[in-house]
């Protein structure tokens, strides 16, 4: 199992201030179901064994990583604060 850890500096998120996020996709649980580059295909695309893998995390907003995180069905994208707090799952 691996895990791709991407630091972003994003502007204004749902809550109106300026965050940062820690995207990380737990390629093990990923079932290449592809919501995620559906939602966000300059930040996510599938390998060739249909798994999600990062590729510009900083092209989207803070809201649009939140959408795609919550749209993976078995929750393979996670989203952390600098500090490590969880924003998703």
């Amino acid at each position: 199992m691996r895990v791709i850890y991407y630091v972003v500096h994003n502007s204004p998120t749902i809550q109106e201030q300026c965050m940062t996020l820690i995207v990380s996709i737990d390629q093990g649980r990923c079932i290449g179901a592809a919501n995620c580059v559906h939602i966000a295909p300059t930040v996510f695309q599938l390998d060739d064994e249909n798994i999600a893998y990062l590729v510009d995390p900083a092209s989207v907003d803070d809201e649009t990583l939140i959408d795609a995180a919550r749209s993976c069905p078995t929750d393979a994208i996670y989203l952390d604060t600098e500090d490590g707090k969880p924003v998703y799952p």
